[in-house]
């Protein structure tokens, strides 16, 4: 008896990379502005990826 479904096998799927850049922004006092940029595989901004905070330049160190 032959079975009701065929498979078919399919190309080999490639998922698309996000990549992730962070930068200090030094600024004089207290606070430094750390940057979070994403960007997809064409180079556009990823949707929801990107951040800005402002965080005491101790904190701003572990980021650099």
């Amino acid at each position: 008896m032959q079975g009701r479904f065929r498979i078919e096998k399919l190309e080999e799927r490639i998922a698309p990379t996000i990549t992730i850049t962070t930068s200090v922004i030094k600024v004089p006092g207290p606070t430094d502005t750390v940057v979070t940029t994403a960007t997809n595989p064409a180079g556009h901004p990823a949707v929801g990826q990107q951040s800005t905070v402002e965080l005491s330049n101790r904190l701003a160190k572990s980021f650099a």
